[in-house]
């Protein structure tokens, strides 16, 4: 199907500004030792007429040029990297202003190849790299799910859904358990894994945390919400039922109507 892309899709974000105290560096090394990567290349995605280039040429003087940057850096690169079962995995790391609230964002989104989390040592791989970002950083939020199913659950169109796809609108659950509403710099899902820092926590409030289902694992008071065990099977009854649990849980629909006109146009349409 055209639309296929047979990867697993990793988003963490903070509101915090990591980019002068080397948190760029952090990440990339974190996630190449995590998920035994070798980033090959780098590209500055900021400026139109940059090319890829060697990431252990460009390291040194990268890093250094971050370091003396300065607050509040405007930054955005994609590192890419072949992978040992075919493929490839590529992360972007971004430090930019939100278009909304102007707030300074720092996100990592990473795409590694499904087949990589085909096996139990992968899986695990994954969950320490999301373990070690919601340790490190200030999160706001944290999402690993497969990347085809939450498009899936978030696409209306029946026939892009069809040919883009290869679903049948009809076999899918009316309420969509996975999908996603963006309000401003939030963004409600229940995926695999869940991160939710203190930032978004506080918007539901008296929330029960004893309530919260799946495997709950704190970071300060922050928490990380492991939804079912295998990122591969979100279609199992278990799985959209711990997805609409958490959905209950954080109040995601009445959060989302809540803040329905408190956003931009864009944000309105969701």
């Amino acid at each position: 199907m055209r639309l296929l892309e047979r990867t697993l899709f990793v988003k963490f974000t903070t509101d915090k500004d990591i980019v002068a105290a080397g948190g760029i560096v952090e990440i990339v090394d974190a996630v190449e030792r995590g998920l035994g990567l070798r980033w090959q290349t780098i590209q500055d995605l900021v400026s139109v007429r940059s090319r890829a280039v060697g990431w252990s040429a460009a390291r040194q003087e990268l890093s250094q040029q971050w370091l003396q940057g300065g607050l509040m850096q405007r930054v955005r690169n994609v590192w890419r990297a072949p992978t040992a079962v075919g493929g490839e995995a590529w992360m972007e790391i971004a430090a930019l202003n939100h278009p909304y609230s102007g707030t300074l964002m720092t996100s990592m989104e990473l795409r590694i190849p499904e087949q990589m989390v085909a096996a139990r040592e992968g899986v695990d791989a994954v969950v320490e790299v999301a373990r070690w970002c919601m340790a490190t950083f200030d999160p706001l939020y944290l999402h690993a799910h497969l990347t085809d199913d939450h498009a899936i659950q978030n696409c209306l169109d029946e026939g892009m859904l069809r040919l883009g796809f290869g679903v049948d609108a009809a076999t899918l659950d009316e309420d969509r358990p996975g999908r996603e509403v963006s309000r401003g710099t939030f963004r409600y899902a229940s995926c695999w894994l869940t991160g939710m820092g203190v930032p978004l926590l506080d918007r539901t409030d008296e929330l029960d945390r004893g309530a919260l289902p799946g495997d709950v694992e704190p970071f300060g008071d922050a928490v990380l919400v492991r939804l079912y065990d295998d990122p591969a099977c979100p279609d199992e009854p278990a799985a959209r039922e711990a997805q609409r649990a958490l959905r209950k849980v954080m109040r995601w629909e009445e959060l989302a109507r809540a803040e329905r006109w408190t956003s931009g146009f864009w944000q309105r349409r969701g």
